[in-house]
């Protein structure tokens, strides 16, 4: 069950075993590492994503770094999980595709038909390595190296374009430099869901990678995105303040809100100056998980505003508002709700 790594705990870290030492490249050096970086809309593959023939083939749409080859763009993978198809499942900035956890390290599930952005190197050929073709996918263990996107101009594809520019603009003695005058850019543009979401990752690849210009950040409560086939999660909590939870799951009619019991009534979501009523149910995480609850009607008005800008956004608890920057993470629960719920959430 989903919500069983998303308790009214302190946020939850995924298992998962690299090799000693490693770390997860951040987004702006996988663009930086990448050859060949392609929006393109997913054409094919088989059922398995086990095997010789476990290859999903690329159609592209537009090229954001490099030169396409003369050759098929496949990826590793298949377009169904346990005998299913998948949604297509766009991530936030700070996430990536749920099948990156199964155990594989990389990316295995694909929606036919569904747009990506997929980053590839050039394929080295030695004794124990030689990939049929001229670009071989990137493999980085639970990194954004093939992922879906909303759009033709989604966040992820914004950011890749930015980055891309980034790099092109001067010698790597001034590049950090450059990196911090343009999130110090994309923070003054406020409304700007894409330019928050970069803003922050931004930060990411500075705190990641060096000393200087690295962003004074504090243990602050902020928004995560957990993501699966068929139910998906908003996290509103920090490493020492318990989750806030908005869930949506297949054959529901509304957002389910939790919070810890002791916190008293909630009434209201918060986003910017708007609130959004709850009306109070009684639901249950698990069992043995004791929280308060309520529903959110995800109605017009609601999903205009997530999925459309960045505001702090949150609930209205009896000690007070406890919110938190919205970036492109409510955005993209929004949209997988919106697809969940169907046409029984409230128009």
């Amino acid at each position: 069950m989903l919500l069983a790594l998303a308790p009214l705990i302190p946020f939850p870290a995924f298992a998962c075993t690299p090799a000693p030492g490693y770390r997860t490249p951040t987004n702006f050096e996988l663009v930086q590492q990448a050859d060949l970086i392609v929006l393109a809309r997913v054409v094919d593959g088989p059922d398995e994503p086990f095997g010789p023939r476990a290859e999903v083939s690329l159609a592209p749409v537009r090229v954001l770094k490099g030169t396409l080859p003369g050759d098929p763009l496949r990826l590793i993978g298949s377009l169904k999980w346990n005998g299913r198809t998948v949604p297509s499942m766009p991530t936030p900035l700070a996430a990536s595709h749920f099948s990156a956890g199964m155990g594989g390290c990389i990316r295995l599930f694909y929606p036919k038909g569904g747009l990506v952005v997929a980053l590839f190197q050039r394929t080295e050929v030695t004794e124990k390595h030689a990939f049929p073709f001229a670009m071989t996918p990137m493999f980085e263990p639970f990194a954004r190296a093939a992922e879906d996107v909303e759009s033709e101009q989604g966040v992820w594809v914004k950011a890749v374009e930015a980055y891309v520019a980034l790099q092109a603009g001067g010698d790597a003695a001034h590049l950090r430099s450059a990196v911090t005058r343009k999130r110090q850019e994309l923070l003054s543009d406020k409304d700007d869901l894409a330019a928050q979401a970069m803003a922050e990752d931004l930060a990411e690849y500075l705190e990641q990678t060096g000393p200087g210009d690295r962003p004074e950040r504090v243990d602050q409560p902020h928004w995560r995105h957990i993501d699966l086939p068929d139910e998906s999660v908003a996290l509103l909590g920090s490493k020492t303040v318990k989750a806030r939870i908005l869930r949506c799951k297949a054959g529901g009619s509304a957002v389910e809100v939790y919070w810890p019991q002791e916190e008293g009534e909630v009434k209201h979501f918060r986003f910017g100056e708007q609130r959004f009523a709850l009306t109070p149910a009684t639901l249950a995480l698990s069992p043995d998980l004791r929280s308060a609850s309520a529903t959110l009607a995800l109605d017009a008005p609601l999903l205009a505003v997530l999925g459309e800008r960045a505001a702090l956004a949150g609930l209205d608890m009896s000690a007070g508002p406890l919110v938190a920057p919205s970036r492109d993470v409510l955005q993209k629960f929004s949209a997988r709700c919106a697809a969940l719920l169907g046409s029984s959430r409230a128009e």
